[in-house]
């Protein structure tokens, strides 16, 4: 009956499609990326970002937080700024080095996100939100390919690092 329940009282909301617009917005970037669009993709990446504020800010105006949203929220960020930030990576700075780095990115914005989920602290972020680092990342890998990798690891190491980041505009 619990099963039940949690379907009948947890389904889909509004700010739930946008969040997962955010995530098909990051698949959208790994094919322009595997097609050699790369700043088509990039862009993609950037229009995700929007997305995800975009649901968070109508969760807060319509007061339809929930925790499948939550959930959602995070799995979409893993694809949108993990996986397709890295793919883009590699495409532009294609070595094995590139190739670990970018493993390492991937699970550093993996453990991000689950940190993230259980923190009770309001009004900062501990480490470097995911988006944010996607962004950065985007940039240098249309302006800067040959440091891709050690930007990879920099930006791994402040997403899981204590470092405090004040929220705006929250």
């Amino acid at each position: 009956m619990d099963k039940i329940q949690f379907w009948l009282t947890d389904s889909l909301l509004l700010k739930d499609y946008v969040t997962l617009l955010n995530a098909g917005l990051g698949v959208c970037s790994i094919y322009f990326t595997i097609m050699q669009s790369f700043v088509i993709a990039g862009i993609l990446i950037f229009l995700a970002v929007i997305a995800d504020y975009a649901d968070g800010l109508l969760a807060r105006k319509t007061n339809t937080k929930n925790k499948l949203g939550k959930e959602l929220d995070s799995l979409s960020d893993i694809v949108s700024f993990g996986v397709a930030p890295a793919i883009l990576s590699l495409y532009l700075n294609s070595s094995l080095l590139t190739l670990i780095c970018s493993v390492v990115f991937v699970c550093a914005g993996i453990v991000r996100l689950a940190k993230f989920n259980l923190q009770k602290v309001k009004g900062t972020y501990i480490g470097l939100p995911i988006p944010i680092a996607a962004i950065i990342l985007s940039i240098i890998n249309l302006v800067l390919p040959p440091i891709i990798p050690g930007s990879l690891i920099v930006l791994s190491v402040i997403m899981v690092s204590g470092v405090q980041f004040r929220k705006i505009g929250v």
